[in-house]
């Protein structure tokens, strides 16, 4: 970065930069969002960095064992840890002026606790924070440069280089190569600060001044070629850092849902793990420190604008504990209800909630997927406002086992979770008076039952079903479904006339199907799918069947088309039937289906993927518009422990034609 030494141009220079559309690293300002006193936070993919008035502080954490894959074995993954080091600018300026510059244009907002003083809107984030006067005529700026985090150290024409000094704390090791770079190594990683390259600008021109690191004990300074440097004009020393270890996000860890906008713009929901200010220095366990630990993750709602290249806000929702966000969808105002399962005692629920207080369960770990309920689980329900500064609603509901969550007795992969990420099924739907409703699982006998069709935990996990009003202060209905073994509600829809489509898995052979629907008698497989029709008012089953063969099978989703028509899609390990067809890929493991309202009779049945019924293909999204053509999305490969996803059919015009699973 080139500092101009006539201070009018450099005014000149920054006036018209109001927003900084690049990317790069975020200095988000903390505005009481965060209780410790640091002023700015910079997420760095595996760590984070803190700005203070007169230090830096990093912690890192092993970004390699947060999320494990093998879900074959029962190895669980070593703990969470953490290192963490700062950087102290020895006889600094406590009163510096700190200003921030290029602001980016979106906007973060903080639900973080049941302590709304931490409630906050709004927080902008800056890609360059700037020290004024850090040292007598010294000023120092650190920016992001794309990917990479720099610094410069401004020397005025009359300061003197040799008063700064950095010290270095909480390193496991500090040295300086041949090449003059100063490295910083953790039991974590190892940062990089490039030999100094330092400059200034005489006569319009770039005058390189050689310039390299002194490392005395823990402390850096800088030495300059004194023949090289003219004391008259302003003297910029630049290191850029390279952290050898970075991998993952600036945002959100793991995508887990989304949804659109009526305005076109993009919701999309995931989880953070959003590592805090370290309470000691070095190598830690954060299970023991109060920093975020293994599978501690808070909720990131970010909605982006009708192109999808630009960021609005990113909003954050948690407690101290883990919760993730399961499904998302937006009213015609683009109000955007939440639902997902919490184990935070003080999770962000509002005055009024319908249920304010966590129910609680049994420890609960999917180290898989990089979450640990430590406390169990309850199901959350929250709705924020168009801009994502403000909670409109945010209600627990559950009983006291787990709730919010699908799983089986041993946690393996197996019958209603078969592929990585099914834990966290099921889903939130409104009608056009804002009603919620939501369908999911539970394993509570004690779940809020209200003019149930059944007020009772059948088997060892049921579905449930249940509808709040708009500003999610009452419970309009709630029940379970399901019969004497496994089941889980993983799609729900509703109707003009307020009628509640679910689907979902089962293994239960007295699922309350009704008579005269496609399949009233389980198909002796390792599951079925199933597809209930519900009141308006949850009092009564006006439909149900199975649907299935005698082999596994699941629905994944449902939804109606303008008729009235139900459609569904899941998976499948056997002969799936292919009625009235124009496309079928036979030995396929996912299908579609259409059927009557009454769930009487199978319009059209189908078979779809590339032809190998061992090729898992996860389903994720599904979707039927006005002209009844039908849309899917999902993944698939090597982790679902299945064949790998190649061949499928393609266009011709297909802008991936190949897939990247060996």
């Amino acid at each position: 970065m080139n500092f101009l030494s006539k201070y009018v141009s450099l005014l000149l220079l920054f006036s018209f930069s109001l927003a900084y559309a690049g990317d790069g690293i975020r200095f988000i300002e903390n505005k009481g969002q965060w209780k410790q006193a640091f002023l700015y936070k910079a997420n760095l993919g595996n760590g984070a960095l803190f700005l203070e008035k007169t230090a830096f502080t990093y912690n890192f954490y092993n970004a390699n064992n947060y999320h494990f894959h093998n879900f074959n074995t029962n190895e669980t993954p070593e703990k969470l840890k953490s290192h963490a080091f700062r950087i102290s600018f020895l006889e600094a300026n406590k009163n510096s002026r700190i200003e921030n510059r290029n602001t980016f244009p979106e906007y973060y907002n903080y639900f973080l606790g049941r302590n709304k003083s931490y409630w906050k809107s709004n927080i902008k984030a800056y890609q360059k924070v700037y020290y004024n006067n850090i040292y007598n005529k010294i000023d120092l700026t650190i920016y992001s440069l794309g990917s990479k985090l720099k610094y410069d150290l401004i020397i005025k024409p009359t300061g003197n280089y040799k008063i700064i000094q950095f010290k270095y704390e909480g390193q496991d090791k500090l040295n300086i190569d041949k090449n003059g770079n100063l490295h910083i190594i953790t039991s974590i990683n190892e940062i990089i600060e490039q030999k100094p390259y330092a400059y200034q600008i005489i006569n319009g021109n770039k005058v390189e001044v050689s310039c390299k690191f002194v490392l005395k004990k823990n402390t850096i300074s800088f030495k300059i070629k004194e023949d090289e440097y003219n004391r008259k004009y302003e003297l910029v020393i630049d290191p850029i850092l390279i952290f050898a270890s970075y991998s993952g996000s600036n945002a959100d860890n793991f995508g887990m849902t989304a949804t659109y906008g009526f305005d076109g713009s993009l919701f999309a929901g995931g989880t953070t793990f959003n590592i805090g200010y370290p309470t000691t220095l070095g190598a830690f366990d954060t299970s023991f420190n109060g920093s975020p630990a293994q599978g501690i993750t808070d909720v990131v709602i970010t909605r982006y604008d009708s192109t999808g290249t630009n960021l609005i806000y990113s909003t954050y929702i948690g407690g101290t504990q883990a919760e993730t966000v399961h499904s998302i969808i937006a009213s015609e105002n683009n109000e955007l209800y939440i639902y997902g399962a919490t184990s935070s005692t003080d999770f962000p629920v509002t005055i009024g909630a319908y249920d304010q207080s966590f129910n609680g369960g049994n420890f609960l770990s999917f180290p898989q997927n990089g979450t640990v309920f430590n406390n169990g689980t309850d199901i959350y329900v929250a709705k924020i406002n168009i801009t994502g500064t403000n909670l409109l609603g945010c209600t627990y509901i559950g009983g006291s086992a787990n709730d919010g969550v699908n799983h089986t007795v041993n946690q393996s992969y197996d019958t209603l979770m078969n592929n990585y990420g099914d834990q966290y099924r099921g889903e939130v739907m409104i009608d056009d008076d804002g009603n919620c409703y939501i369908t999911s699982s539970t394993k509570s006998t004690n779940f809020p039952t209200l003019n149930a069709f059944d007020n009772t935990l059948n088997g060892h996990q049921d579905g449930v079903i249940f509808e709040f009003n708009s500003s999610l202060t009452q419970l309009l209905w709630s029940s379970y479904l399901g019969g004497n073994n496994a089941d889980a509600g993983f799609s729900i829809k509703v109707d003009t006339n307020h009628f509640v489509y679910v689907c979902g898995g089962t293994n239960s052979i007295d699922f309350p199907t009704t008579p005269g629907t496609i399949n009233t008698v389980y198909q002796n497989g390792k599951a079925d799918g199933y597809i209930a029709k519900i009141d308006s008012n949850g009092s009564s089953i006006l439909a149900a069947t199975y649907i299935g063969t005698s082999d596994y099978d699941q629905c994944y989703f449902i939804d109606i088309d303008r008729f009235g028509s139900i459609y569904t899609v899941g998976q499948t390990e056997g002969v799936f039937p292919i009625i009235n067809a124009p496309y079928a890929n036979p030995n396929s493991g996912q299908f579609i289906q259409r059927i009557s309202n009454d769930l009487t009779t199978i319009d059209y049945s189908t078979v779809f993927g590339n032809g190998n019924i061992n090729a898992e293909f996860s389903p994720s999204a599904f979707l039927v518009d006005k002209c009844e053509n039908v849309y899917v999305s999902g993944w698939g490969g090597n982790i679902l422990g299945g064949s790998p996803l190649t061949g499928m059919p393609i266009s011709t015009n297909a802008s991936q034609p190949n897939s990247g699973d060996g």
